[in-house]
């Protein structure tokens, strides 16, 4: 508050102001040059309507256009995926967004909200599977309490101020893990069959790495081999950005050995989003900005392009008998997180839950050899239930949650996610940077194929974090 005592003359009214001035700019850097109310951002309202316009066309052209719903699953549907667009509109019309809860809802739209809706319209699924009206009510009744126990868990002061937080780098270890990966690397490709494998398909690369090896021996071969490039040249990006461009020849080193392994080729389309979101986002000096602004276009991209980017998932690819955009949300296996959640319940009625599946997440490394009745993940699991030839299926949080003990397991899964995604460790940089388009894949699932390639970027970002909690200093031109 102002002290009116020491106010008495123009001169110290003046000096009062000027002190004050600083102090605001000093507490609000990105309003320099331009006064603005803490709080206030003229952007919000239109970039909230650009993305409640976005996500009701389509809505619009999914659900009343392309198939007209006439049953009540698809009206619950219907009115799921407006009362979620609502909740992303209403996320980023606030300038501190909670950008993890953001981009969760967007694969929430996405994947269980559009997806099942043409399902359910059409009749038809990816997996082929035939659901009745009365089991696509009850998925959707377990897919609304899992968001509604995370709405509830996950409420927290998370805002652009964790982002703010200055992340040091322990540049030594830095230095030491990138040699390790240049010498490890090599290594690795040999022992999978040469870098060849890097430059054939998808299919190829992961028949390489898990074909001669356990399934738990193959997740750390591949993670070692695809976060380490990635995590190097991630840091190193932030550290030359940070200390105005030093390190030139760690950072293209780096760069370049992630790209070679971390190439459209052999990767899947999630983990290259992944990758190159985090590295643009490491770079920008607004990474919160960027996110917030870029999300009507994250879900158009989503709907538009994602189908459409796998033509080198398979050695023989057939770019040519591509469908409409409509058709591949019923049709491709990208979008069978919704059939996998209502065949969880079909799986629990018929065989048993297995709360052991949530036990071997923490124990993903063991080998089988160790432990015999070690279980396998959610999504395979449901794929032998079904009959179905090709088992590397989804598994999202919701079916992890029903199969390992129904309600009691839903909510426990859900209340332990909403409360880390309104953690600090998660909202601080760099982790949010990473965090955030990785939530795709462990609300995809399974999360026991996840857990070789989390536990890794765990270990290397504990492993260079040197002191968190520092006030981040300004970028020097």
């Amino acid at each position: 508050m102002c002290d009116r005592s020491r106010m008495n003359s123009p001169g110290a009214a003046c000096a009062w102001i000027a002190r004050s001035g600083a102090t605001f700019v000093l507490s609000h850097p990105s309003t320099v040059g331009e006064f603005r109310p803490k709080g206030i951002d003229r952007s919000s309202p239109l970039l909230a309507f650009t993305t409640l316009i976005t996500c009701t066309l389509f809505i619009l052209w999914l659900g009343l256009l392309a198939h007209r719903p006439e049953s009540s699953a698809a009206w619950c549907f219907t009115l799921l995926s407006v009362a979620v667009a609502l909740r992303i509109s209403s996320l980023v019309s606030r300038p501190r967004t909670d950008l993890v809860k953001t981009y969760g809802y967007i694969f929430v739209f996405v994947w269980m909200c559009l997806s099942p809706l043409a399902q359910i319209a059409s009749g038809r699924s990816p997996l082929g599977h035939t659901f009745s009206g009365e089991d696509h009510v009850r998925t959707f009744w377990v897919i609304v309490v899992g968001l509604g126990v995370y709405e509830l868990c996950s409420r927290g002061s998370v805002t652009q101020a964790h982002w703010e937080q200055h992340f040091e780098i322990a540049r030594t270890r830095l230095k030491w893990l990138t040699i390790s990966t240049f010498l490890l690397v090599p290594v690795l490709l040999v022992a999978v069959g040469g870098p060849s494998v890097l430059f054939q398909s998808r299919q190829a690369f992961s028949t390489a790495v898990f074909g001669g090896s356990g399934q738990a021996i193959g997740a750390l071969l591949n993670a070692a081999l695809i976060v380490l490039p990635f995590i190097c040249s991630f840091f190193w990006v932030i550290a030359h950005r940070s200390e105005s461009g030093r390190d030139h020849l760690w950072l293209t080193t780096s760069l370049a050995l992630n790209i070679l392994i971390n190439n459209p080729v052999a990767q899947s389309r999630f983990w290259i989003a992944v990758v190159y979101t985090s590295l643009t986002l490491g770079y920008v000096r607004a990474p919160q900005k960027v996110l917030r602004h870029s999300v009507p276009l994250v879900i158009a991209a989503l709907l538009l392009v994602f189908p459409f980017a796998d033509i080198f998932r398979y050695t023989q690819s057939t770019p040519g008998t591509r469908t409409s955009i409509s058709a591949q949300l019923y049709s491709k296996g990208d979008f069978d997180a919704y059939p996998q959640v209502a065949s969880s319940l079909g799986y629990t009625r018929e065989v048993a839950f297995q709360p052991q599946q949530l036990v071997g997440l923490p124990l993903f490394w063991l080998p089988r050899s160790v432990w015999g009745s070690k279980p396998i993940d959610t999504g395979t699991e449901l794929g032998l239930y079904e009959g179905l030839g090709n088992v590397n299926l989804s598994a999202p949080l919701w079916a992890e949650g029903w199969v390992a003990g129904g309600w009691v397991g839903l909510i426990a899964v859900f209340a332990i996610w909403g409360r880390l995604t309104v953690s600090r460790v998660i909202n601080r940089l760099p982790g949010g940077m990473i965090f955030i388009p990785y939530q795709f894949i462990l609300l995809r699932g399974s999360l026991l194929q996840a857990m070789g390639v989390t536990s890794i970027l765990l270990l290397s970002v504990s492993l260079l974090r040197k002191r968190p909690g520092v006030a981040n200093s300004p970028r020097q031109p």
